[in-house]
């Protein structure tokens, strides 16, 4: 059921970037008609359901198959999994980057766990506090040295889902937006806001970008909020510390 699944959203991926850039570069053909897609609850980590109930495709008058899909309900780990392959997308606009779908979901998988990864370290070093009923605040400081084994490992799993040559493309063209993605790999100062609950976690994040981890000249500022699972180490730390 899990490849079935994983088969149907890679299908809808595909399907929504296609027409995507058919739309956006004015061209003829590809998908002529759209009968039923709905998609729900993409920035969040409950459940949701990617339903397609046909999909005609130009060129099936000469002879092509009619495609049909039955929708399936996805469970949280692959919606996720679908929204980080969004922004993955998304990074690389404008960077000229072009992987197979299957080559997004392999990229997709790498930065989730890394993004793991991270939440093990930060979780490990924040120092939380709490700040009213439902609301913490966590303060991590930078960890350069571990930062930059984490970068080493990431690049190394990109080499080793995608193969040298298109890692290095990968890499090449996203390295500045991975970058700022995992905060400068433990080269910044940052805050998480923490509002939560029962099973639902709200995270917002500051990162204050500098050219030294304990303070120096500031870069920038990011801020970000996001939707935590109940498997994400800051929300374990809390419950150890509530």
């Amino acid at each position: 059921m899990r490849v079935r699944r994983l088969a149907v959203i890679l299908l809808v991926v595909g399907v929504i970037g296609g027409a995507l850039a058919g739309f956006f570069r004015g061209e003829k053909g590809g998908v002529e008609e759209r009968r039923s897609v709905a998609v729900e609850g993409l920035d969040e980590m409950g459940d949701a359901a990617w339903m397609v109930d046909r999909q005609t495709w130009g060129g099936a008058e000469q002879g092509q198959d009619v495609l049909a899909v039955e929708g399936v309900e996805a469970t949280a780990e692959e919606n996720a999994l679908v929204a980080e392959m969004v922004g993955l997308r998304q990074m690389a606009v404008g960077t000229g980057l072009e992987l197979a779908p299957d080559e997004w979901v392999k990229l997709a998988q790498v930065t989730r766990r890394m993004q793991g990864v991270r939440s093990a370290v930060e979780a490990e070093i924040g120092a939380v506090s709490a700040v009213a009923p439902g609301r913490w605040r966590m303060d991590v400081p930078g960890y350069v040295e571990a930062g930059a084994a984490m970068r080493a490992r990431f690049f190394g799993e990109i080499g080793e889902v995608l193969g040298t040559n298109v890692a290095v493309e990968v890499i090449d063209k996203l390295g500045p937006a991975f970058e700022g993605y995992f905060a400068g790999f433990g080269v910044s100062l940052q805050t998480l806001e923490i509002v939560g609950g029962e099973r639902e976690w709200r995270v917002t994040r500051t990162v204050a970008y500098s050219k030294e981890a304990n303070g120096g000249e500031q870069v920038a500022v990011r801020r970000e909020t996001f939707f935590a699972g109940e498997e994400e180490a800051w929300v374990g730390k809390l419950r150890v510390e509530g």
